[in-house]
């Protein structure tokens, strides 16, 4: 038996001293960078991820700061590409304490799956390039795609008054238009992967939707059907629905509403995610391992709102972390 955890953290915006990451936000001071990177690493060590996806990462040297700050991810493997490129973007990020064999990132989206939004021009580029990483967990290769889909934020056009609300209409169409895109090149992404490599495969991030979202039903492809085994090998599990059934009806009391990982407007949505593929289904002949527990790291949502202090120091993301089994028998 061979037990290892993998988590997503949305840092908020890790950017070093004194660089502005936004034009409509102050660059970090000193004293607010390092209260920054210790609350990072005392998360990381609250989290205790094996392998840890980050979204929203400015500068690589920032997180290893942050990761330094750790007790538990103080000797992780840290990968960040193309962070500090001009002009500074976020961008996402992977800490392993297991090696990395290799690594991509995927930026373009094949022609095929590109959409026009409303009044603008193709989208054919992901927002935050996704980056593919294979592990090696305990001499079996693990891949893992971690990703940060299009925001919901208004895309309002140059010119554009937001106060019209026919034209914030058509902007939150944009952000739609392009999420979905996203999840459509993300999906052929994970469906190569699935029928061509023969590793088990995770997809953990910031989704920018629930899990009964259009979009992330694109991704994971909920609507086939488990029954036949050419559908199921493309579909991809929701851990906390895995971990659910396999302790059914003992953890019964533990519903998705009450773990939200992100408030916006006072209103609490889960829109970060982990998905598994059917190598961690229960009820899967393809399983290698299961779904031991998923935890949501929260607390400090409520602590963020306090002062504008604690709002530049926390995320605004919970982190969730998924325990894994491996190499183990299933029933």
């Amino acid at each position: 038996m061979s037990l290892f955890s993998v988590g997503t953290f949305n840092v908020l915006n890790l950017a070093l001293p004194g660089v502005q990451f936004y034009q409509s936000q102050k660059p970090y001071s000193v004293q607010e960078y390092e209260l920054r990177c210790k609350w990072i690493g005392s998360q990381m060590d609250l989290m205790a991820a094996d392998i840890l996806a980050c979204q929203e990462i400015f500068n690589l040297q920032a997180l290893k700061d942050a990761a330094a700050c750790s007790k538990y991810m103080a000797h992780a493997q840290v990968l960040a590409p193309q962070t500090d490129q001009t002009p500074l973007k976020p961008r996402l990020a992977l800490l392993s304490r297991f090696p990395i064999v290799e690594f991509f990132c995927h930026t373009q989206i094949a022609l095929l799956d590109q959409a026009t939004p409303p009044g603008s021009v193709a989208h054919c580029y992901f927002s935050r390039p996704v980056l593919e990483v294979l592990i090696d967990v305990n001499h079996q290769k693990l891949r893992l795609f971690t990703v940060h889909l299009k925001s919901k934020r208004p895309d309002l056009l140059e010119g554009e008054d937001e106060q019209d609300p026919a034209v914030y209409a058509r902007a939150v169409a944009r952000s739609l238009v392009k999420r979905t895109t996203e999840a459509l090149a993300l999906r052929q992404l994970i469906v190569q992967r699935l029928l061509h490599t023969p590793e088990p495969l995770i997809v953990l991030g910031d989704f920018n939707d629930s899990v009964t979202a259009a979009t992330t039903q694109l991704i994971s492809a909920t609507s086939l059907r488990q029954g036949r085994q050419h559908e199921r090998n493309c579909m991809l599990f929701d851990a906390f629905d895995l971990q659910r059934v396999r302790h059914f009806p003992y953890i019964g009391a533990q519903r998705r509403d009450a773990n939200a990982t992100y408030v916006h407007e006072q209103m609490p949505e889960t829109i970060d995610h982990i998905f598994v593929s059917e190598e961690f289904s229960p009820f899967s002949p393809q399983a290698v391992g299961f779904v031991e527990q998923v935890e949501y790291f929260s607390d400090h949502l409520i602590a963020r709102n306090r002062t504008e202090r604690e709002a530049r120091v926390f995320s605004d993301h919970a982190q969730v972390v998924a325990q894994l089994n491996w190499h183990t028998a299933v029933s």
